[in-house]
């Protein structure tokens, strides 16, 4: 599974916590969903939340 988040501004804990659910069938199977293009909010929302380990980032 591929999120292509190069259009989002703004990332708060709610959407985290829905892009964390909504990939979690992915990790169950074995594989990493990547985050396509994130910006730097993105970026830094989920580091600084400790949610980057469950992504591969792209680009």
């Amino acid at each position: 599974m591929a999120v292509d988040l190069s259009a989002a501004t703004f990332l708060d804990c709610r959407g985290l916590r829905l892009l964390v659910r909504e990939t979690e069938p992915t990790r169950r199977s074995g594989r990493v969903p990547e985050l396509r293009h994130p910006t730097r909010a993105v970026r830094r929302m989920v580091e600084l939340s400790g949610a980057a380990p469950l992504f591969a980032t792209v680009g």
